[in-house]
């Protein structure tokens, strides 16, 4: 489908260019273009945003899986005796709530992070694809100045030779018109 518009927008742009006989630039495709690396960078600056957060998630399952070590060490020594199965168990499952909390954010997360990926690779695929019909496009514009020129040269040189015929034209009949008055008066 874009290469479907990109045709159609070609197609466009050498109908104007024909009914213009001007130079002109594709400058609606620099500012997409110029769009378009400007969402690259945006997309660029959320997958480091997304990657810092990401490190940070990882960095809390590390903290807490290590808190619920620690905590059922202490919990298995120092309280032992003075809480029940129960609630330890409901401690646990707490903890291991949030760790699933965390891993389900962190794989949200990475989703998040693929999806920002793939859109910058088609952002730039598409970046390159426009790239190559601007350049395209610039190089029949200044390939068509030049026959345009070549067309202004020979017309230049056909109207100097029109003009030079019309004066030899008009130098035959004046010579012509001499000679008949002065065959006529002989």
């Amino acid at each position: 489908q874009t290469i479907e518009s990109l045709k159609a927008e070609t197609k466009k742009l050498k109908d104007q260019m024909q009914l213009d006989h001007i130079h002109t630039t594709p400058i609606g495709n620099e500012s997409h273009i110029a769009r378009l690396q400007d969402q690259g960078d945006i997309y660029t600056r959320k997958i480091e945003y997304e990657t810092k957060k990401r490190d940070e998630l990882d960095k809390k399952i590390i903290e807490i899986q290590e808190k619920i070590i620690n905590k059922r060490a202490s919990i298995g020594a120092a309280k032992k005796n003075k809480e029940t199965n129960d609630t330890i168990v409901q401690k646990i499952k707490k903890t291991e709530h949030k760790l699933d909390k965390t891993l389900q954010k962190y794989n949200e997360a990475v989703a998040q992070n693929k999806k920002i990926h793939s859109q910058i690779d088609s952002l730039r695929r598409e970046k390159k694809v426009y790239q190559t019909l601007r350049q395209r496009l610039t190089e029949e514009v200044e390939q068509k100045q030049q026959e345009l020129k070549q067309i202004e040269s020979q017309k230049e040189q056909a109207k100097i030779q029109r003009d030079d015929a019309k004066k030899q034209l008009l130098s035959l009949k004046e010579t012509a018109e001499r000679e008949q008055t002065k065959f006529k008066q002989e």
